[in-house]
């Protein structure tokens, strides 16, 4: 049966997109037909990611715009993995620019649209959509989510990280869960290595703390996804092809996160 997971977290830099390209190259790999949608459309930023191998000529937002005008075939990405295919959102300028036009009765319209392409995906023989969320909350934010069968929040190991979780997380689930079945997971990303049994300590009792309440939100402990300085250097340096590519991307930690999510 098909599914639709959706990556997001409650402020920018917590390392969602790359969160989301591990998962979908995870599944991708297993022969899973798996398709990623880009629709942080305030921040795109997959297309840098995971370049197109030609220049797209129509991207998410125009679905989201005029639905069956559009067809959804046009949209779609080949990339150099297996099983892996995109569909890419336009540059952050134009999709600023597109956000500040929108009225609510237009994101009502999106969600409609939406629903038509995850549909229209599954008749395509997809196994998962992969969507990469945008932070925060907003209508746009709010349809991906309710799209969503399988929700990944990713948190990283600071207060203001964290702490911006409670009142979202408890306003939003109220809504979804009445929605729908759906399994929403938690997962510790960019954890800092530590070399003291003190630091160590210190490390256990704070991700102890944060543990305990997101699974008293309703949470599911998903995964602990550690600063991977390497990757870091390699992006900071161009070698985006080198790091996404990389073996460290889809470790251990991620195959035995998706492990859970296909035994659940």
């Amino acid at each position: 049966m098909s599914k639709t997971i959706t990556v997001y977290s409650t402020r920018g830099g917590s390392g969602k997109t790359i969160t989301s390209v591990s998962l979908a190259m995870s599944l991708a790999k297993r022969g899973l037909k798996t398709i990623m949608i880009d629709v942080d459309l305030e921040a795109p930023s997959l297309i840098h990611l995971l370049p197109p191998k030609s220049n797209p000529s129509r991207f998410w937002p125009d679905y989201l715009d005029e639905g069956d005008r559009v067809q959804l075939g046009e949209l779609i990405q080949q990339t150099s993995m297996d099983n892996l295919d995109v569909i890419y959102t336009s540059s952050p300028e134009m999709g600023k620019k597109f956000l500040q036009t929108k009225q609510r009765n237009w994101w009502e319209q999106a969600l409609k649209h939406s629903l038509m392409a995850q549909k229209k995906l599954y008749e395509m023989g997809y196994d998962f959509i992969i969507l990469d969320n945008q932070s925060g909350t907003s209508m746009n934010s709010v349809n991906n989510m309710i799209l969503a069968d399988i929700s990944v929040l990713i948190v990283r190991p600071t207060h203001y990280g964290v702490d911006a979780t409670e009142t979202f997380v408890q306003e939003l689930y109220r809504i979804l869960r009445d929605m729908k079945p759906r399994k929403d997971y938690f997962v510790w990303n960019q954890v800092p290595d530590v070399s003291t049994p003190e630091e160590q300590d210190l490390l256990n009792r704070f991700i102890d703390k944060w543990n305990r309440r997101l699974e008293g939100m309703g949470l599911h402990y998903g995964a602990t996804l550690p600063l991977d300085r390497m990757f870091n250097l390699q992006l900071l340096n161009d070698m985006v092809e080198a790091a996404i590519f990389s073996d460290s991307l889809v470790g251990h930690n991620i195959d035995e996160f998706v492990d859970k999510m296909l035994k659940e």
